[in-house]
């Protein structure tokens, strides 16, 4: 039996599976909130100093974010959270050329990374999208009434502004009417076409996993040595094996699979080989190996988190 992180990870090991794609920008969405409640908390112990950069929350996440994220894109070529999930963005080429990739990888890199362009696209999907999504989700939920609009009906409010009033109100009003009848067929669009995509990708029938993804043409890739420069199987310190191109090989041990093994980013091992893995990386911390063994990307629980899989 063959073991594959998803449909297509044995034909393409520099394609990240769905699984560490959602996990990744799960990983994402978390930040916003984590950031908002520990400001919330500083800001009931010091308000005189906090207040303000709390009401305008939104405005300064987005901000933040922009020089971080922009940072690791000129960098890594990837966000703050995809460069922990060891995943990169880069450029769609009119034909993929997998033997020249495996050949020259440094060329390759060179002729899909990240253009300024590029960086400033990819800076409006990772920052403004959310920030976007989140002022339309506040928005319609207040001018539309939520769960109040639920039980009473849409109308329940009279809203509607007096004979006299100026042309700035009658404005907002439209505006207002307009957002509650077409804002919840473009909520469910995107989720839809997010959903068509994801399936698309993971069938191996689309290079990209959004449809934004798809708009700008940019894909996601995992981090390899020529993104580090060095040549070697190396990530930040950390040592990591070869993944075979037979999947039911370990990649540790060279060998036949046997009592084979899951970890978080979906490859797969032989127990007793992952397991001494990740227990020397407790053990050791500075020797890289409590992390997954191909894309260095930290395994959390350590030993707790391993998954047999049972055939």
């Amino acid at each position: 039996m063959e073991f594959m992180s998803n449909v297509s990870s044995g034909l393409d090991s520099s394609k990240p599976s769905l699984f560490e794609l959602l996990s990744e920008s799960q990983l994402r969405d978390l930040l916003e909130p984590s950031v908002r409640y520990v400001l919330a908390v500083f800001t009931q112990r010091h308000p005189r100093y906090l207040i303000h950069i709390f009401n305008r929350y939104d405005e300064v996440y987005a901000l933040f974010m922009l020089l971080v994220e922009r940072h690791y894109l000129t960098r890594w070529g990837g966000s703050f959270t995809e460069n922990f999930y060891g995943i990169k963005r880069e450029r769609v080429l009119a034909k993929d050329l997998p033997r020249a990739a495996r050949a020259v990888p440094d060329v390759a890199a060179a002729s899909t990374r990240l253009r300024r362009g590029d960086v400033w696209r990819s800076l409006f999907l990772i920052v403004g999208v959310p920030y976007l999504k989140r002022k339309l989700d506040d928005a319609y939920e207040i001018h539309a009434g939520g769960a109040a609009a639920n039980l009473f009906g849409s109308n329940y409010r009279n809203d509607e502004p007096a004979e006299n009033a100026t042309a700035r109100e009658k404005l907002l009003y439209y505006l207002k009417k307009l957002l509650r009848k077409i804002y919840p067929t473009i909520n469910a669009a995107y989720y839809l076409s997010t959903l068509a995509f994801n399936l698309a990708y993971l069938f191996d029938k689309s290079h990209y996993h959004t449809p934004f993804h798809f708009l700008v043409n940019i894909r996601m890739r995992r981090l390899n040595e020529a993104d580090h420069g060095d040549g070697g199987r190396e990530r930040q310190g950390r040592k990591l094996v070869k993944l075979q191109e037979d999947s039911r090989i370990c990649a540790i041990c060279e060998n036949e699979l046997t009592n084979p093994t899951a970890v978080q980013t979906g490859y797969v091992f032989c127990y007793p080989c992952i397991f001494r893995w990740v227990q020397e990386g407790e053990e050791e911390p500075g020797s890289g190996k409590g992390c997954c063994p191909v894309t260095g990307v930290r395994l959390l629980g350590g030993t707790e988190g391993l998954r047999r899989i049972m055939v």
